[in-house]
């Protein structure tokens, strides 16, 4: 099964409120016509799905256990720094992250 979470979708182009892809973004940056190429939305906080003898074969889970999509390690990260709260003292700084990462190496690499 192909999945991404809504997480992944709001970095993407997605709409963090509908917690889904956004048909206006995807035409206003030109892949409208992609669209049926990106995959489904799983919400892993309400839906799992048992791991497959494939899946069980080749990491050493029990088959029938529940596999959950997990979301951004962005935003795990600010729901554990509490802000969940929608109280205006609340505030979580990231630094560094995968992204920052793939940028720095990018960047080593220029002129």
């Amino acid at each position: 099964m192909r999945a991404t979470d809504p997480s992944e979708v709001a970095f993407s182009y997605g709409n963090f409120r509908t917690r889904g892809y956004d048909p206006e973004t995807a035409r206003l940056i030109g892949i409208a016509d992609l669209a049926r190429l990106v995959p489904c939305v799983v919400d892993g906080a309400s839906v799992t799905h048992p791991l497959g003898a494939a899946g069980a074969s080749e990491t050493g889970l029990p088959a029938g256990v529940p596999v959950s999509l997990g979301y951004v390690d962005v935003v795990c990260n600010a729901l554990g720094a509490g802000l969940y709260d929608p109280a205006p003292e609340v505030g979580c700084t990231i630094i560094g992250s995968t992204g920052h990462a793939h940028a720095a190496r990018v960047q080593r690499r220029c002129p």
